[in-house]
């Protein structure tokens, strides 16, 4: 199979090549060749044809031209990265690795980082983007140099930095459901040595859907949120620059949950709530909200000692959120829940590289982060006069060291060997008061644990990297990902232990005509063992929340292609694809929802894991007379079957949809200033952004992705 995508590569190189001789460029047409983005996936600034992984990179022009809003429009643009939602959280997956994890004390399985400072909570996975310099997400565990819970990957976001030269930026736009979005920034050199960069947003929109029962809108949007920036620059060899943001939202945004009336075991409904037909509208007895915040403070402070490169990240990050949900999504008053969470988390990771060299580089480091989080689930069965209060206390803290050394062989053959040890520990206070005068929770309760555990692993990483010549290379990898164990916090049992996943891939970078066309190309296998499980005990009642067990193992194979093309200089041409085959090998476990079917899962598709996923982009720039150039951009994202729950149960399956997505954008000429029309999911699909099944609480839950929407967009820069 490899050989026949590099001979793939080889001819599509050579009928590019003779189609282009006999392509005429248009007079007007700027040289507008394929996009370089730097990367700093391998702990050095690199272009990412240069970096032997499977990356998808993304400018924040590029970002804004594919009306890339946030983290959860992402999966539109990377094949294999999926990120659904359970109310204010974001769940990310990547090749079929993630976690439906809710509890502050455990992780997920594919990290977030926001100018390399890791976020810890899923909350942190649901990012706004504004004043973005790049994207980076990066397929595959990679413990060895960003360590804990990278199982799956990464998703890494920048900022842009202050610079010694004076810019500005500002966009508006306004679209259906009245939907306000407005961005800016200022960057202001403040003297030779110092700069100043200050960004902001605000995003309001009404809801998607329609509470009939309340007569109010749910699932609209309110976000507000801002970043200071200064950095100090008295040498080359010295720079130091420190960020503070915030951010505030109060809304109910992704909690329109719609329960099926056709399907599965409500009490809401059986007790006489009701449904409506219209699944843009729900009947909800409460009146669902968020409020969240998050503020943070981070420092990097990058030096040249002589020795080598000094990096020093620090960063601190609060997270606030309380939220009001109907949990059965009707108007009979049967079960909430007022959950809150906070979070206080401390990261420092410090590292000392080598100067590039031809002959050998290294990477020394050593992270800590130390995290104090709360978090309380207030159930409410109103029918049965019933509650039930789980919460907890949770410190953690985690210790890593590891090195990382490149040997080059000569100036086309190299060596990449890493080690990570990673040691973690979790106190977990536990408390959850049950009231039930009736039985109907199991008879009144009080549960107390106070808990600590450890674990530790040491990670391996190996790449053998090629370059056939300036432009093109091969590379073959194996790498260790490692995610810690813990505890759950919204239920009483006992801690659960980490997870381990072996990844090998092979894969190829090479960039042909003269820069006009990139084609690369990786075939990955994982070995993944005591995959977390998020399920129900067998035989739970009614309001009981799932409990987390290392129950399966799976292996996961795949191909993932992408090509861009630039056949003349007006029109780029976007191809990326992931075939993925994720399976369970051995998982034994009785879904609660189907007790009879057989509890034997070996070979059943893995959640979140699509089979295909492939996204299609072309633009094209054209002159209109002497007023300006307009940009055409229409893009299509579409996915096979997934499911929503790890039993392939039929009634949790997304089947396979397509989004067409669209851009019109007038540049004005001898203007700063720009307008455009976009359009999102034009067709009007209506799929699931989320399922939830748990009998007989909630029944089945659908949370929709968003209908058509469509605006226009104003904006300027200045420099």
């Amino acid at each position: 199979m490899t050989l026949r995508v590099y001979a793939s590569r080889a001819v599509l190189s050579s009928i590019i090549g003779i189609l282009a001789m006999g392509i005429a460029l248009p007079a007007w047409a700027e040289s507008t060749l394929i996009e370089t983005v730097t990367v700093t996936a391998e702990r050095r600034a690199e272009d990412v044809q240069k970096v032997p992984l499977t990356i998808t990179a993304l400018s924040g022009a590029q970002l804004d031209q594919s009306g890339v809003k946030s983290t959860m429009d992402l999966q539109n643009k990377t094949p294999g990265f999926v990120i659904k939602t359970n109310t204010a959280f974001g769940q990310p997956y990547i090749r079929g690795i993630g976690s439906d994890l809710v509890s502050v004390s455990s992780d997920s399985s594919v990290a977030i980082f926001v100018d390399d400072v890791y976020q810890a909570r899923p909350v942190g996975s649901i990012q706004n983007f504004y004043d973005v310099d790049r994207v980076e997400i990066v397929k595959g565990p990679q413990s060895t140099l960003f360590g804990r819970n990278v199982t799956g990957g990464a998703v890494r976001i920048f900022s842009r930095t202050p610079t010694n030269e004076f810019s500005a930026d500002v966009d508006a736009s306004y679209g259906n459901f009245n939907a306000v979005r407005v961005r800016g920034d200022v960057n202001i050199p403040l003297s030779d040595d110092f700069a100043l960069r200050i960004a902001g947003m605000s995003s309001t929109r009404d809801g998607y859907s329609k509470n009939i029962f309340l007569n109010t809108r749910i699932d609209d949007l309110d976000v507000q949120a801002g970043r200071v920036s200064l950095a100090y620059r008295p040498t080359e060899d010295f720079s130091w620059v420190v960020i503070a943001d915030y951010m505030t939202q109060s809304d109910s945004n992704g909690l329109a949950n719609w329960p099926d009336p056709t399907c599965c075991v409500n009490l809401g409904i059986i007790m006489g709530g009701t449904v409506p037909a219209n699944r843009r509208e729900v009947t909800h007895d409460v009146a669902d909200f968020e409020h969240g915040t998050s503020l943070g403070v981070s420092s990097r402070i990058t030096w040249d000692t002589g020795i080598g490169t000094l990096t020093a990240i620090t960063g601190y990050r609060h997270v606030g959120l309380k939220e009001g949900l109907d949990l059965d999504g009707t108007d009979f008053a049967f079960a909430n829940n007022f959950p809150v969470l906070r979070s206080n988390t401390f990261t420092q990771d410090v590292q000392l590289s080598s100067a590039p060299s031809d002959g050998f580089e290294w990477v020394l480091g050593a992270n800590y982060l130390n995290e104090g989080g709360f978090q309380e689930l207030n159930i409410g069965i109103p029918a049965f006069m019933a509650s039930s209060r789980p919460g907890a206390s949770v410190t953690t803290n985690a210790y890593a060291a590891y090195v990382q050394g490149t040997y080059h062989f000569n100036d086309r053959l190299k060596l990449v060997a890493g080690l990570r040890y990673s040691y973690e520990t979790r106190t977990q206070h536990y408390l959850q008061t049950i009231v039930d005068p009736l039985a109907a929770l199991g008879g009144s309760a009080v549960l107390v644990d106070n808990t600590s555990k450890s674990w530790d692993s040491a990670t391996p990483s190996f790449t053998l990297q090629y370059d056939l010549s300036e432009d093109v290379m091969f590379y073959a990898s194996a790498s260790e990902g490692f995610k810690a164990g813990g505890f759950n916090s919204t239920a009483f049992q006992s801690a659960f232990n980490p997870e381990k996943l072996w990844a090998f891939e092979i894969g190829e970078k090479g960039t042909f005509w003269q820069g006009r066309a990139q084609l690369n190309g990786s075939l990955f296998w994982y070995d993944y063992k005591n995959i977390q499980v998020n399920t129900l005990a067998p035989g739970a009642p009614t309001g009981a929340f799932p409990i987390v067990i290392n129950a399966a193992s799976a292996t996961i194979r795949g191909v993932d292609l992408g090509l861009i093309l630039v056949p003349v200089d007006a029109l780029t041409l976007e191809g990326n694809f992931e075939y993925l085959d994720a399976h369970f090998d051995d998982f034994i476990s009785v879904d609660p929802n189907n007790p009879l079917a057989d509890p034997n899962r070996a070979g059943q598709q893995m959640p979140q894991g699509p089979k295909f996923s492939v996204n299609f982009a072309a633009s094209y720039t054209f002159p209109v007379a002497s007023h300006g150039n307009l940009t055409l951009r229409g893009e299509l994202h579409h996915q096979s079957l997934v499911y929503f729950n790890s039993f392939a149960d039929p009634v949790t399956a997304q089947k396979p949809y397509s989004v067409f997505n669209a851009r019109a954008q007038f540049d004005i000429t001898d203007s700063n200033w720009y307008v455009a029309v976009f359009g999102n999911n034009l067709t009007d699909k209506l799929y699931a952004q989320t399922m939830i099944r748990q009998d007989p609480l909630v029944g089945l839950l659908y949370q929709w992705a968003p209908p058509r929407t469509f605006g226009i967009e104003i904006g300027a820069h200045f420099d």
